[in-house]
């Protein structure tokens, strides 16, 4: 099973971090499919089916930093022109 980091994980805009994680969940999982016929000396038989995986996570971010970010994105894409 591999490990991240709490702090390593965070929402990032132009190298600048804007929001990080306070809790993360992540769940796999696997259908089984029966393959069970009448030759199998009344065992079960499956195989594995398709695979699931479900991120949840919560956190915080800075708006005063985003709101920054994006005044300076427009101000930029306006000189551009």
């Amino acid at each position: 099973m591999a490990v991240i980091s709490g702090n390593s994980v965070g929402v990032y805009v132009g190298g600048t971090l804007i929001g990080c994680l306070t809790g993360a969940t992540l769940t796999t999982s696997r259908t089984e499919i029966d393959v069970t016929c009448k030759d199998n000396s009344g065992d079960k038989a499956v195989i594995l089916g398709g695979a699931t995986t479900t991120i949840s996570f919560n956190g915080n971010w800075n708006l005063q930093v985003l709101m920054v970010l994006m005044i300076y994105s427009l101000s930029t894409t306006q000189r551009a022109k």
